[in-house]
């Protein structure tokens, strides 16, 4: 597996906190909206993948038991698709994702999902189900063979590619000894 630390921070949502799925697609694990505009209102914008374009304390601040602050990073492998498909750059952020686990985001799995809209496999494969996978991958490969078999069982989807989601989990509370 490619080391999470090679993986692009692409940006950030903000989502209902549920027990659902843990997915790129907000139409699954839904948008936190209110939580969101008050982000666009304070002068952050989306960027160029339709993610809050913004310092990470801006979401950790913005995380509560209304929204779930989330970040969602590209493998590897498929950062040539995302350049390919909304050009380059995609906002460089200076923080990579050791930073985000020092931070207290927790890393819930790759996603594998549309390139256009962050449509998960989860929620193209649920009406009918065809892929033998029900959760994010700690795996990478695995994650490639669901996304190689995705493209052709759903090709109107295609191409898929793998995104890291992490979640943040809230101050650490540090105890001094």
């Amino acid at each position: 597996m490619d080391s999470l630390n090679d993986y692009v921070l692409l940006g950030f949502d903000l989502r209902v906190p549920s027990p659902a799925i843990h997915t790129t697609d907000a139409c699954i694990w839904g948008q936190a909206d209110d939580a969101y505009q008050t982000v666009l209102a304070q002068g952050y914008s989306e960027n160029i993948v339709q993610l809050l374009d913004c310092p990470v304390v801006i979401m950790e601040q913005a995380s509560n038991s209304a929204a779930t602050a989330i970040a969602i990073a590209v493998s590897p492998s498929s950062l040539e698709l995302v350049k390919a498909t909304f050009g380059w750059p995609v906002t460089e952020y200076s923080l990579c994702i050791h930073d985000l686990i020092a931070r207290n985001w927790a890393f819930k799995g790759i996603d594998v999902a549309d390139i256009n809209g962050f449509f998960s496999v989860f929620g193209i494969d649920s009406e009918n189900p065809k892929l033998p996978f029900k959760d994010l991958f700690l795996d990478e490969s695995d994650a490639k063979a669901c996304a190689k078999l995705a493209e052709e069982l759903y090709p109107s989807h295609a191409p898929f590619a793998l995104f890291g989601v992490f979640v943040f989990m809230g101050s650490a509370s540090l105890v001094v000894i």
